[in-house]
């Protein structure tokens, strides 16, 4: 509870700085659509629980263009997003992986490139009104979806197609490029030369997107780089880099995934550390001057306790409250306008 109150203290007495006058998110990562309604609906409520004003989900290429050119987004993709919205949440939209149609992996040639920005921008024209937050793909640089890793020339070119067709639709959208995985950040704490993000980051990609995204986890990252210290290293980078590459002191700076697993002994937290470090990274975030933060995930995977990747929720796979979401919702309920004001 001390640590709570701390917290609670803290975030209130934080306020907006005028180079960051954009709403501050604060939300939760989960999967959705591909889950029946009664499960995504549970979701969304749990994540109004704590307060969480986003809730970033993918958007499976896949699953909405089965044959060449026709589009059909399932009612249920609509049920959900209806619900969030119903419910003040704002939903955040992962365009992504492969299509089957077009290779099945990273769309990197011209034909697969402009066949996904038509995805991107069908979504767009879809969820007109209701969303506004859109994500180009999620970690380029890694095998996520079951595909080979990607390198950035290519990364910038589907960036370069499908940026102005989401524009097109409504140019209130904000559009968030990078969310490449932690590796992308390496540099800045010492673990490694591989600097993907800086790369990405060229005077000429400033035109193409709204807001930049990174997933600073430390938790997969050898001793001494998983410390707690090393997620600050990771958001301050980022953020130099938005102050000094050309193009991008006025973008948003986004944290689209970050937490602690608390299974597998090889790399989890405690419980207690989990909250600890999780309200403390959005504490810092805030401070730092970023414009959101997003909790991965809102429930664990599974209860195998020797799968890390299971154990990352902030409730357990039985919808109990961790000890993350037990502060949440405690601060929620007594500090409703720290909440809207600090996060």
């Amino acid at each position: 509870m001390k640590l709570l109150i701390k917290y609670a203290a803290v975030v209130s007495s934080i306020t907006i700085s005028q180079a960051y006058a954009n709403e501050f998110y604060y939300g939760v990562a989960e999967h959705l659509f591909r889950r029946d309604y009664t499960y995504s609906e549970q979701a969304i409520l749990k994540s109004k629980e704590i307060c969480a004003s986003v809730m970033r989900i993918d958007a499976p290429w896949e699953d909405v263009e089965k044959k060449k050119g026709i589009y059909n987004i399932p009612k249920k993709w609509d049920d959900v997003i209806n619900k969030m919205v119903s419910v003040g949440i704002k939903p955040l939209l992962i365009i992504d992986y492969g299509n089957s149609l077009y290779g099945n992996g990273k769309p990197v040639t011209e034909e697969y490139t402009k066949a996904y920005a038509a995805y991107a921008y069908y979504l767009a024209r879809h969820f007109k009104g209701r969303v506004n937050l859109y994500e180009i793909w999620n970690e380029w640089d890694t095998t996520t979806g079951g595909m080979p890793k990607g390198n950035v020339a290519d990364y910038q070119k589907l960036v370069k197609m499908t940026y102005p067709r989401i524009k097109s639709v409504d140019k209130k959208i904000t559009v968030i490029t990078g969310s490449f995985s932690h590796a992308a950040l390496d540099v800045a704490v010492g673990e490694s030369k591989r600097n993907f993000l800086a790369d990405y980051m060229s005077p000429e990609m400033a035109s193409y997107t709204d807001a930049i995204a990174i997933h600073p986890y430390v938790a997969y990252r050898k001793k001494p780089y998983n410390e707690y210290s090393k997620y600050i290293d990771q958001i301050k980078y980022a953020k130099s880099l938005l102050m000094n590459v050309a193009g991008y002191k006025e973008k948003q700076l986004f944290i689209t995934e970050m937490g602690w697993t608390t299974f597998d002994p090889r790399f989890s937290v405690s419980d207690d550390d989990q909250a600890k470090y999780i309200l403390n990274a959005i504490k810092d975030a805030k401070e730092i001057g970023l414009n959101g933060v997003i909790i991965y995930s809102l429930k664990d995977g599974g209860k195998n306790y020797f799968n890390s990747e299971e154990g990352f929720g902030i409730f357990d796979y039985k919808w109990n409250a961790k000890k993350t979401a037990s502060n949440l919702i405690d601060l929620c309920k007594g500090k409703s306008n720290a909440i809207k004001e600090g996060l």
